[in-house]
């Protein structure tokens, strides 16, 4: 009886997601492989909710329910957004787009899939990003072979899915410490408020990363088996092929995981020995590929400074005064206030900018406040409740931490939101411990902060 709910709610789900996703596609388009897009990417996401929920009915209808929603508005942002895309207007805002767009547009004439994996991942003839580049290009490639060209749509759709099943993850992570109901909810504020959604339809490798960053923290909560820590390994040696210096720091969870959940394993001694076999060449094998790759990186460094500079001077004075500081300050003063960019909310819009690139710096605003939020309710309680924390959850907090500073030299939000689920989850564990009124006015004194701030910044900006 519960399980011919669960499949009535599944279908009614699918029947209302097609309903705003596909019709409207069909209509302007006439798209027949978005279409088959969706279908596919719908009965997997739900054969993952299955397997996620096959425990806990309410689990199950949950995730569905998120999937659901999430996938409604992060593919309708996608189509909101395709008429910059196909413009390339929307190119302005992030450079890689352009780069990842032209190497999935010569990797459409491959010969096939086995052709475009030799040509990124095994030879790496693009140097770096290579895991991205497959990704796009056997995108690309169908789509040229089957249909027409080189839909950026669909690219852009790829994304959304990562972007959409990061939320999936982080409601399993969520239900290790409060019950379905405090998990749905705050669940539903990260689809609706965070990067996530903000990074979701622009064609670009960070919500990947961020996506097997996600598997990877909800795993290290899972009792110890070797299946799960194999798994693990999988992800960081994926990781290697979207951002070697990300996989780098991946290392972290399956070691964690090893020393907090094998603790009563019966070969933990075993395990240990061949763990530091793996990790010792494991991580000889990264430096090899950095110092491989060093003119690549070099240049993708160059890249990153060419725009961080010009960012810093677009930006107020307080941004260019941080990357001013004494070493170390820098470092720490960079990372504290990476947690409110963008910074006002509407920095990013401008007067005569296409209303869609407006609205998008504007969701980026949007999540900044969001963020903010989130970490200014964990700094104000993380004294009070220290010692109710899991010993995980410190643990992960500290490789929060390290993760932003350690990426503080050249520090854009893109490049951290792969650990925010990390802080969230925290987050959300404090927040059930709150009694609602003493929330609620510490959410007033957020809001009145916040404009504080602002009205600080405008006055600042008018001298």
């Amino acid at each position: 009886m519960f399980y011919r709910n669960v499949y009535s709610f599944t279908l009614l789900n699918f029947i209302v997601t097609s309903l705003l996703i596909i019709l409207p596609l069909w209509v302007m388009l006439n798209a027949v492989e978005i279409a088959t897009f969706f279908i596919v990417y719908f009965y997997l996401g739900v054969a993952l909710a299955f397997y996620l929920g096959r425990n806990n009915v309410r689990d199950l209808k949950n995730i569905i329910f998120i999937f659901s929603l999430a996938t409604i508005l992060y593919f309708s942002y996608s189509l909101v957004l395709f008429t910059e895309l196909t413009n390339q207007i929307g190119y302005e805002m992030f450079r890689d787009q352009t780069h990842f767009h032209s190497v999935a547009n010569s990797l459409k004439y491959s010969d096939s899939i086995i052709s475009i994996l030799k040509e990124t991942v095994i030879e790496k003839k693009h140097i770096e990003n290579e895991g991205a580049h497959f990704s796009f290009g056997v995108i690309a490639y169908i789509s040229n072979k089957y249909h027409y060209g080189n839909p950026l749509l669909l690219q852009s759709l790829l994304v959304a899915s990562f972007a959409v099943l990061i939320n999936v993850f982080l409601y399993n992570t969520l239900r290790f410490y409060i019950d379905e109901s405090i998990a749905l909810k705050y669940t539903i504020l990260f689809i609706l408020f965070s990067f996530a959604f903000s990074y979701s339809p622009w064609i670009l490798r960070d919500i990947h990363i961020m996506f097997f960053y996600s598997i990877g923290i909800y795993l290290v909560h899972k009792s110890f088996s070797v299946k799960v820590l194999l798994f693990l390994f999988s992800i960081q040696v994926i990781l290697m092929e979207f951002r070697v210096e990300s996989s780098f720091a991946f290392m972290f969870l399956p070691m964690v995981y090893i020393y907090l959940q094998a603790k009563n394993y019966k070969y933990k001694s075993v395990l240990y020995f061949i763990c530091i076999l793996l990790i010792l060449p494991a991580t000889s094998i990264i430096f090899d590929l950095l110092s491989r790759n060093i003119t690549g990186v070099t240049d993708t460094l160059a890249r990153y400074d060419s725009y961080t500079s010009e960012a810093l001077e677009s930006q107020s004075g307080l941004s260019g005064a941080l990357y001013k500081l004494p070493f170390g300050i820098k470092h720490f003063s960079i990372s504290v206030t990476s947690q409110i960019q963008p910074f006002p909310f509407w920095a990013g819009v401008e007067k005569g900018a296409p209303f869609t690139l407006n609205l998008s710096e504007l969701l980026f605003g949007v999540s900044a406040v969001f963020w903010f939020y989130v970490m200014f309710i964990n700094a104000l309680f993380f004294k009070e409740h220290y010692r109710k924390i899991p010993k995980l959850l410190l643990y992960l907090l500290a490789f929060f931490c390290l993760f932003i500073l350690a990426n503080s030299s050249n520090l854009t939000t893109r490049r951290i939101i792969a650990v925010y689920p990390i802080a969230y989850v925290l987050f959300v564990f404090i927040a059930a411990q709150i009694p609602y009124e003493v929330l609620r006015r510490k959410s007033i004194v957020f809001i009145l902060v916040y404009i504080s701030l602002s009205f600080i910044y405008i006055l600042l900006k008018g001298f």
